[in-house]
């Protein structure tokens, strides 16, 4: 049986849990007392291969401590571009001129964070492209109005909810006419 480099790299691309067997596996071949390996027959197996075990063990240790600092930079990575997301959120809202806010305002006004809205507007638009408001359903306006008007239903997204519940400032500029 010929191995080609191509299989020796597939063999990298096992599982963690692959990893960690191997790990414990050979590490206990190799660290088990000889008085125990000698009652498992192990003894001879260990004296012969323990080359070979010895470098599965390294390369298996070396796998799982790359994979767990991957794993863990990721992690981090992930936390840090939420919280940037985060404020960039916030400083958006913040930021909004009148007719945004007026806007985002009136679905608060509802029950439900649900309203009809025109879709040919570009306030409208725009909050639909940052994701702030997005359509109620499946809905697609359809059939034949003014050139001027074209409802339909959409919500207040919950982010936006939740940003402006935990922020003073904003609740401050979207809450402070509807209630105190």
């Amino acid at each position: 049986m010929e191995m080609n480099f191509k299989d020796f790299l597939n063999f990298f691309k096992l599982p963690p849990h692959i990893f960690s067997a191997l790990a414990i596996g050979s590490g206990l071949i190799l660290f088990v007392p000889d008085k125990i390996a000698q009652k498992l027959y192990l003894l001879k197996f260990r004296n012969d291969f323990g080359w070979i075990i010895s470098i599965i063990f390294i390369i298996s240790i070396t796998l799982l401590i790359t994979i767990m600092i991957i794993k863990l930079c990721k992690y981090l990575k992930e936390r840090y571009d939420m919280k940037k997301l985060r404020k960039a959120q916030i400083n958006y809202l913040k930021e909004l001129n009148p007719t945004k806010t007026k806007m985002i305002k009136a679905f608060l006004k509802e029950e439900d964070n649900t309203m009809s809205v025109n879709y040919l507007n570009g306030v409208t638009q725009q909050l639909l492209s940052l994701k702030i408001i997005s359509f109620a359903g499946n809905t697609v306006p359809t059939g034949i109005y003014d050139d001027d008007l074209m409802p339909i239903v959409c919500f207040l997204q919950p982010w936006v909810i939740k940003m402006i519940n935990e922020d003073q400032e904003l609740k401050n500029k979207f809450y402070g006419k509807i209630k105190k």
